[in-house]
């Protein structure tokens, strides 16, 4: 429970059975309330209403202040007692590292930032002359409808590809709509875009294909073209020429690429020497083992405890969907040494010591043993809330509590390391799809083998996907596929695609080979799945009276007195 609970409802002291006022308070010069934990004053009472917001000068607002000061400090109190639980404790050592550990970030980030802004202008020139000649640079635009023929495709495979993309060539001689073609019947992710590739230049492509390409004229389209990747029908969209930068754009340009490299390499350089500092060994070698224990280190650190694999696995699981997607262990091994480095650092420069800091990580720890506190008093006044009250506000907040439809999913990704070579990506994985529906494979060993995934370590099980994040993840065509698939089906090889917002395009990133699990119909999560939040709905929604009542409780308890007028 938050300290913003105690003021969720202001109301006059004498409705809380209020301490009644003293002479002995009013004879004391500034003093506006006294208690067992201390007096108020007058000055006091001003600096913790301005943290609150506009100022409002009706001696009702400052009464209702300071009630809500007096409860805020009881509530402290009453925390610091909650540091016997061990719970408690730690969570409040973890809050208190979150706050210095954002110090230390900010302080590293703005040396880093330094370092960006010290690239020179003498190295902005030198970097402009060694550039490659900024000549223009012509570029044709393509539009193609792909079917992929795998190399591990039968004859009988072939035959159909060969006439399906004939009999589209029919078509297109008949008039039809060479987009709308490309949009439902390509095979490649352009098919989202009406088969529109990105504009492409001399070299771009396979030369076989640039003698054919660059020879048509606008507007005009090719015959099936066969390449290694399968069947595909070209048309030429135009012609462009990629305009030249002048020379002060040209460095500014450059300037932007000096300084991003500039700090990144102070990052990874002062990271690696307060490794070094400190004696750190990582080994990185043991996160490529999809059946090491879980105990493995993975990095060693001299006097500290060390990190395992099982705890990175940990750590990566508990992402959401699409950040497991785009992450591996590696990338949760760098920042969690990053954390525990920085945060090592602060601590032994005494980082905490400084009166700003030290400022921050007191008002945090007071704001986290309120809040303890809060939340206790709130839970016991919570308790006799039943489940028949909890189910009448599920069924009444129905909406809140939907789910979309989502499946769970178990599968391979192999990864691809140049979007180029796409295509020279599927044909492995398309032949362990195959041996995997013939049951010569297991899906969960296979995975285990040769995923790129994290999920490898589980077998290749990927959770439970929603269309939504599969998309944010995959791009739009793989989330179509899955979506529609049964359970038990195994799909792919899927192109899952990574957005280019430079480019504006999707990139090939990955190939992906998944089976649907389970299904899970869209509808209202269940009650005892969703019980914790209702609790957390009540709580919010009846948060003037729980207020009100732990606000008396509270000033009861360390005998407030105020003055008539604070």
């Amino acid at each position: 429970m938050k300290p913003a609970l105690l003021a969720a409802s202001l109301v006059p002291l004498a409705a809380l059975s209020a301490p009644a006022c003293s002479s002995a308070v009013r004879s004391q010069p500034g003093v506006v309330a006294r208690s067992r934990l201390g007096s108020v004053t007058a000055d006091e009472l001003d600096r913790y209403i301005a943290t609150r917001g506009p100022v409002e000068a009706d001696a009702s607002h400052r009464r209702q202040r300071l009630e809500e000061l007096l409860a805020l400090r009881a509530a402290e109190q009453e925390g610091s007692g909650l540091l016997a639980q061990p719970e408690v404790a730690a969570a409040l050592q973890r809050r208190l590292d979150e706050v210095l550990l954002a110090e230390a970030r900010r302080r590293f980030e703005a040396e880093a930032e330094a370092a960006a802004d010290a690239v020179t202008p003498a190295a902005v020139d030198a970097a402009y002359a060694a550039a490659p000649d900024p000549a223009a640079v012509e570029r044709i635009r393509l539009r193609h409808i792909f079917k992929r023929v795998s190399r591990n495709a039968d004859p009988d495979e072939r035959n159909r590809a060969e006439q399906a993309m004939e009999q589209i060539v029919r078509e297109l001689d008949a008039g039809a709509d060479f987009g709308a073609l490309a949009r439902t019947r390509s095979d490649s992710q352009t098919a989202s875009f009406d088969g529109l590739m990105a504009p492409v230049a001399r070299g771009d492509l396979d030369a076989t294909l640039e003698r054919i390409l660059w020879t048509l004229a606008p507007g005009e389209r090719t015959g099936v073209v066969r390449t290694s990747a399968g069947l595909q029908v070209f048309r030429l969209e135009g012609r462009e020429t990629k305009p030249v930068l002048g020379i002060e754009d040209a460095k500014k340009g450059i300037r932007s690429r000096l300084a991003r490299e500039a700090r990144a390499a102070f990052v990874e350089k002062r990271l690696s020497e307060m490794a070094q500092a400190r004696g750190v060994v990582v080994r990185l070698e043991r996160l490529d083992d999809p059946n090491a224990p879980d105990d493995t280190v993975a990095a060693e650190w001299p006097g500290e405890v060390p990190v395992t694999v099982g705890e990175l696995f940990r750590s990566w699981s508990a992402l959401p969907f699409p950040a497991r997607r785009t992450s591996d262990l590696r990338q949760v091994l760098e920042e969690t040494m990053s954390r525990r480095l920085l945060l090592d650092a602060a601590r032994r420069e005494r980082l905490d010591e400084r009166p700003e800091v030290a400022a921050t990580l007191g008002e945090a720890r007071r704001a986290f043993l309120a809040g303890a506190a809060q939340e206790r008093r709130a839970e016991a006044l919570t308790a006799a809330v039943g489940d028949e009250e909890l189910r009448r506000l599920h069924e009444a907040e129905r909406q809140r509590f939907e789910r979309p439809e989502a499946r769970r999913l178990r599968g391979i990704l192999v990864r691809v390391p140049d979007p180029r070579q796409a295509n020279a990506a599927f044909d492995p994985l398309d032949g362990v799809a195959r041996e995997l529906r013939a049951g010569v494979r297991d899906l969960a060993a296979t995975a285990r083998a040769m995923s790129h995934d994290p999920s490898r370590r589980d077998g290749g099980d990927l959770g439970w996907a929603e269309a939504q994040p599969l998309a944010v993840w995959a791009g739009p065509r793989v989330p179509a596929a899955v979506m529609a698939a049964p359970s038990g089906e195994l799909l792919g090889p899927l192109l899952v695609e990574s957005y280019d917002s430079h480019r504006l395009v999707y990139v090939p990133a990955a190939y992906l080979l998944v089976r649907v699990e389970d299904v899970r119909a869209a509808g209202p999560a269940p009650f005892a799945e969703v019980r914790p939040e209702l609790l957390r709905l009540y709580r919010a929604r009846h948060s003037a009276d729980i207020g009100r009542r732990m606000r008396a409780d509270l000033l009861a308890s360390i005998e407030a007195v105020l003055v008539d007028r604070p």
